[in-house]
């Protein structure tokens, strides 16, 4: 039945924006590791921004379970009380610490403010969970909060209620002495350990509490200064996990560090686990696909198409899949004539078909045609670059162009049920368009540390690899639909040349306009790391956006030369991906 409240079944605002209703509608825990959450181990989600880490923290946080269980007529049994904790709160941005020289005093002040946050946002909760506590165990209660913390509250105030309005109180308080310089400050300053693990015992206290298993939801990580996150480290090594762990959301736009405030590493697998929140999209049938898949159809169902095929909602155009069916049987052809004495054949076949096919359909273009129609399920999958906000954004504005088009102002409000392959097509250019502008004019204002120079070079960097990737494409190349590179030969280039050029490589990652993924290299199975361009930057240029399993090794020299000098990349060297590499 449709939801008369949504406008566009593909909103792509930020997880924080979503009703608690919307959010739990519109959340997929098939296909991700998102039951993770759920355990008592600590655990860190790594991923782009737009990939579902705050969905997947906010989706677990007690306010959503708990509205999650009373939909679904289940008992919630207080086991797990997830405490979402957003390093975007303005505590987070404090720069107090900044006015103390005292590099100690600039750790706690940083711990403080951490701390408070987390006291405030976990006694927010517990603020909203009807406890029926009674009177003689509240004094007992506020007894142990007075002696142990030496928290007074007032009585006029609920007990948790009180406490939040106590951890407010002390912010404002560390705020006002360290900006008259009072050198005391640091008196007033809480820890974890002087806060929030003798709180959870004392909340532990309360019967319906007493098996309560605390989840931290660390949200945005990277926001935290340097000092917040030795802390948080420092407390993911504390031995004793029993009452509470942490569950902490990190964007790939800087590397998180893993160093604890006595200068020890916390270990994957011993004090944590790490999961990659962007999955593999090889076909149809991998976990990205079919999470994209179930994604889509949720939003769909909820806007009042039930059972909902996204690959009949979003068709490809007739007229391309035609000639798409007619280049596959031209090259299948072509291979069975190359292929007929082998033993082998028909694996080599099927291979041979995989690389060449849609490469012919690009390449028997005439030069002076159009660009190529770009629509359907697969193309809109892939050009997400496997990110879920990425899916989402083109297919917002193809719903909106559909809806406009169809509904007049008479008053009908006609439901839609496809969005017609010219529409898709237009949104995904004029889209793929948006973003060569947000190169062109915006990089310098929206990136930090980020100049005009820098935003030229990035430029000509990104012009140079698509005119590689579209030679390939129109070549004889063995691996003619790469569209993912490699970089080689770093050694070969002075260490500022190799710095400067990292640092494009930062801009351009923070900008979206680049992903990067570590997967396994051939040579004695080391890791590698990979770059991928946003696959909505190709369909202007007329690329294919599906790509192949292969990637292109460019040297570090080629690549600073192409963006400080415009030079074009002539590397030919690919490589085929394994069985176990990421490809999206």
């Amino acid at each position: 039945m449709k939801d008369n409240n949504v406008l566009n079944p593909f909103e792509y605002e930020a997880a924080v924006k979503f009703a608690d209703s919307e959010l739990i509608e519109y959340f997929v825990e098939d296909h991700n590791y998102s039951r993770f959450i759920q355990s008592g181990r600590n655990i860190f989600i790594i991923g782009e921004r737009g990939c579902g880490k705050s969905m997947t923290l906010l989706y677990n946080s007690y306010q959503k379970q708990i509205l999650k269980y009373q939909k679904e007529n289940i008992i919630f049994d207080f086991s797990k009380i997830g405490v979402y904790v957003p390093c975007t709160n303005s505590l987070f941005f404090k720069k107090e610490y900044e006015l103390v020289t005292n590099p100690f005093k600039v750790s706690v002040i940083s711990e403080h403010f951490f701390v408070l946050a987390m006291a405030y946002e976990m006694v927010s909760v517990l603020s909203t969970i009807k406890c029926d506590i009674s009177q003689e165990q509240e004094r007992d209660l506020r007894l142990d909060l007075t002696y142990i913390l030496n928290i007074n509250l007032p009585s006029e105030y609920p007990l948790f209620k009180g406490l939040s309005k106590y951890f407010q109180k002390l912010n404002c308080e560390t705020q006002e002495q360290i900006n008259t310089s009072d050198d005391n400050f640091s008196e007033k300053c809480v820890s974890f350990y002087s806060i929030i693990i003798p709180l959870i015992r004392i909340v532990k206290s309360i019967e319906l509490l007493k098996n309560t298993h605390f989840l931290f939801l660390i949200d945005d990580a990277h926001d935290l200064n340097t000092f917040q996150v030795k802390a948080l480290n420092s407390w993911i090594a504390y031995r004793d996990h029993s009452d509470f762990s942490f569950k902490v959301a990190v964007a790939k736009i800087r590397t998180h560090t893993y160093v604890t405030a006595t200068g020890s590493s916390i270990l994957e697998g011993h004090d944590f686990l790490k999961i990659d929140m962007e999955k593999p999209y090889q076909n149809k049938f991998s976990d990205f696909g079919q999470w994209a898949k179930d994604i889509v159809s949720r939003r769909l169902e909820k806007f009042g198409l039930e059972n909902m095929d996204p690959e009949k909602f979003f068709p490809i155009n007739p007229k391309v899949a035609k000639e798409m069916k007619v280049c596959e049987e031209k090259v299948r052809k072509e291979a069975n004539e190359l292929f007929a004495n082998d033993e082998k054949s028909k694996k080599k076949i099927s291979d041979y078909v995989y690389k060449y096919a849609r490469a012919e359909y690009f390449k028997s273009r005439h030069p002076q045609a159009n660009l190529p129609q770009y629509s359907g399920w697969e193309t809109i999958v892939h050009l997400s670059t496997g990110v879920v906000r990425n899916l989402l954004y083109p297919c917002y504005w193809m719903y909106d162009k559909e809806y406009s088009t169809v509904n007049t102002n008479n008053g009908e409000n006609i439901l839609i049920n496809n969005i017609r392959p010219i529409y898709q097509d237009a949104i995904i250019k004029e889209k793929s368009q948006e973003l060569w502008d947000k190169i062109d004019n915006d990089l310098f204002n929206n990136i930090d540390n980020c100049t005009t120079l820098q935003a030229l070079q990035i430029k000509n960097l990104f012009e140079s690899l698509v005119l590689l990737f579209k030679e390939r494409l129109l070549s004889d190349a063995s691996e003619p639909r790469a569209i993912t590179f490699t970089i080689s030969a770093r050694n070969e280039l002075t260490d500022v040349k190799l710095e400067y050029l990292d640092d494009l490589l930062r801009i351009a990652k923070e900008a979206t306009i680049l992903y990067d993924r570590v997967s396994s290299a051939k040579e004695m199975g080391e890791r590698e790391t990979y770059y991928v361009p946003n696959r909505l930057l190709l369909p202007i240029r007329g690329l294919d956006v599906v790509g192949q399993h292969a990637r292109v090794s460019i040297k570090a020299n080629e690549l600073y030369l192409a963006a400080i000098d415009g030079k074009k990349i002539n590397s030919k060297e690919t490589k085929q991906q394994t069985l176990f590499d990421y490809e999206y």
